[in-house]
């Protein structure tokens, strides 16, 4: 791996880990050059320190990571919870630890099974969450665990996870390629697939739109998203009239913004990160094509609306929470006291409860005993996200758009008179973002 991939972020971790076997097997010397090297690139790194203590104790050897558990051997009750409760976002950890402590109480009150949740406290620190996921998944013998806060906790947690075959949910993580790290790591903060979908139904059936077009990073995630949306808008009887795409670290969007334009679609599918948008709105507006531009719902961002909310004025975008029951956001925020607690640490609260109210939902419907049995379950619930979309007060929790560049509920009473009369509630199935298909051919263009 270390070979293979020398500009991951991971590249650190991975050469202590080769340092601790290099040094297991009585290869002193090459060893000594791993440390070399990793003193080179990485000289601020902590597993460089860490790597560095290892010469320091005399007649050192690896203990490897313990095998998997066998499935008599884990607790199916128990439930790990990884997060910062001391150090430097110790205010957003414990609300993290809250949010997840009030899912248990909702879920324990049900009288379904009696769950337990197991912390373990990262230190706001990467080798914390590692000594943090490998107890959880050894001595505390969970069925899955929750966490961390932070990206690069949540990384160093899912690969350990990994190992152990055991299930990762991150609903708050921000990168979003941690699903790669392992099959049964779930992001569920990432759900760009299933709002695709979304965006094409509202799209067709309450905008009355035909005229569709696509406008992505040349990624294999965003190829996937145009795929979702161009398939979903085709089975609602759209146009696809145009694709577009453009790199990554684009700057300039000239190109396949004029693409775009000359297509004519009444409706531009963007899915665009933050950053990207932040350079790609002010473009967007100057090319003037007209269409009704929609993203995901990494829009609902303070970052964007300050940067471009209002040069992106009416663009609509899913509320990150759609995928959930409606049930579950209003006992939230019924039972949560978020008076003395910032409104970031709020929204992590939430996340946790949300996630954590997954977990513990399907562990009682699906009575799963083993890690294994709960990922597919996972999997196959992630799957099938349904989106309760009877009237037009249900449908506008589930969409934002900006507005006097403000986030904004999407103004459904606006289109009172274009709504079904019985609307389908169902969505059509959305593939999990953790279980992403392979990249398919270039764009279609009827």
């Amino acid at each position: 791996l270390s070979a293979s991939h020398p500009a991951s972020g991971l590249w650190p971790y991975l050469e202590f880990l080769r340092t601790e076997r290099l040094l297991a097997a009585g290869r002193a010397e090459e060893a000594g050059l791993a440390i070399g090297s990793l003193r080179d690139t990485a000289p601020d790194s902590e597993w460089l320190v860490a790597a560095e203590k290892l010469l320091e104790e005399p007649g050192y050897r690896l203990v490897g990571p313990s095998p998997p558990l066998p499935a008599a051997e884990v607790s199916p009750d128990r439930v790990g919870l990884l997060c910062p409760l001391t150090g430097r976002y110790a205010v957003l950890g414990n609300a993290f630890y809250d949010g997840a402590l009030l899912a248990l109480q909702n879920i324990n009150s049900s009288g379904w099974r009696q769950f337990e949740l197991r912390a373990e406290d990262t230190g706001s620190d990467p080798v914390g969450a590692a000594i943090g996921a490998k107890r959880l998944a050894g001595e505390e013998s969970v069925i899955a665990i929750i966490g961390s806060l932070m990206s690069s906790s949540t990384v160093i947690a899912a690969v350990i996870a990994d190992l152990y075959g055991l299930p990762l949910i991150s609903p708050t993580a921000t990168n979003e390629r941690i699903w790669e790290l392992g099959p049964d790591v779930f992001q569920t903060n990432q759900t760009g697939l299933f709002e695709a979908g979304l965006l094409a139904q509202l799209a067709n059936r309450v905008l009355l739109k035909q005229r569709f077009a696509i406008l992505h990073p040349d990624t294999r995630v965003g190829v996937r998203y145009r795929q979702v949306f161009a398939e979903e808008v085709l089975e609602q009887g759209g146009l696809l009239v145009g694709t577009a795409s453009f790199s990554p670290e684009a700057t300039d969007f000239r190109e396949p913004l004029s693409q775009i334009k000359k297509c004519r679609p009444e409706v531009v599918f963007i899915p665009g990160s933050v950053d990207q948008m932040i350079l790609l709105g002010p473009q967007l507006d100057f090319y003037q094509n007209g269409a009704v531009v929609m993203g995901l719902s990494n829009w609902n961002s303070p970052k964007l609306k300050k940067r471009a909310g209002r040069i992106m004025e009416r663009a609509i975008f899913p509320n990150d929470k759609a995928q959930f029951p409606g049930e579950w956001t209003a006992y939230f925020r019924a039972q949560w006291d978020g008076e003395h607690v910032p409104p970031e640490a709020t929204a992590q609260a939430m996340k946790a409860y949300l996630a954590t109210m997954l977990v513990l939902d399907t562990l009682a419907r699906s009575e799963r005993q083993d890690r294994r049995a709960l990922a597919d379950a996972l999997r196959e619930r992630l799957e099938v996200r349904v989106v309760a979309t009877e009237g037009l007060e249900a449908f506008a929790g589930n969409v934002r758009m900006f507005a006097d560049g403000e986030i904004a509920p999407f103004p459904t009473a606006l289109f009172a008179d274009t709504w079904p009369a019985a609307p389908d509630t169902t969505l059509a199935p959305a593939p999990a973002d953790s279980a992403a298909g392979t990249e398919a051919g270039g764009s279609t263009t009827p």
